[in-house]
């Protein structure tokens, strides 16, 4: 039997991203979304910590796209809760579970704590593939593709939360290797090839929440 994991993680929504963009997200066939809860204090309608002009690009695009009636609630205000994104997965679960899809793993959180994933039964051959595949989407796309759209892009980290990280990725290179970073110099390129590396950059993506960030 065929099992399906996707992942859906932090969808880098350009502010230049056209409608029909929009359009291909909604019909993206992902089971992995973006979890985690949001500090306040941003700019307006702005989670702190997050991408201005990436959600505004999001928001954008939702209000020029037919949006499915069961996501336009959570959508009307702006702004993803992570209690309406929740309700939005577990209403795909649903939906897929109806259809006669087997759920192999509920959803729960990968280990960065900031994807949520589950699998599905695909099948035992293409034919039940392209099947099941046909009905998640179906699913996704009715309860979760354009809150998710949204959600993703609250959770897009400004360029400011990027280089702050980047810094203290150097920061912990140089104790962990002292005299070989000059102050204000380029970090050599043996630096980052270092037995250093790994442990710091794996410190860095926790506490700043970027499970893809490579420095």
């Amino acid at each position: 039997m065929w099992n399906v994991t996707d992942r859906f993680t932090k969808q880098q929504i350009s502010r230049t991203l056209a409608v029909g963009a929009l359009a291909a997200l909604l019909a993206s066939a992902s089971v992995a979304v973006l979890v985690g809860g949001q500090e306040a204090g941003g700019e307006e309608g702005h989670p702190q910590g997050a991408d201005p002009g990436v959600i505004d690009a999001a928001r954008t695009m939702l209000a020029s796209t037919p949006v499915p009636e069961s996501q336009r609630e959570a959508l009307a205000d702006g702004v993803v809760t992570y209690v309406e994104y929740e309700a939005a997965v577990f209403s795909t679960i649903a939906c897929i579970e109806a259809a006669g899809l087997k759920i192999l793993e509920q959803p729960h959180p990968d280990p960065s704590g900031k994807v949520l994933e589950y699998s599905f039964a695909a099948g035992m051959d293409l034919a039940e593939a392209e099947r099941s595949s046909a009905i998640h989407r179906e699913c996704y796309v009715e309860h979760l593709a354009a809150i998710n759209i949204l959600w993703s892009a609250q959770n897009t980290p400004s360029q400011e939360i990027f280089a702050e990280a980047r810094r203290s990725l150097v920061e912990c290179l140089s104790e962990a290797l002292p005299g070989a970073i000059t102050p204000g110099a380029q970090v050599p390129d043996w630096v980052w090839g270092s037995e250093a590396f790994l442990p710091c950059l794996e410190d860095i993506q926790k506490e700043y929440g970027l499970p893809g960030f490579g420095g």
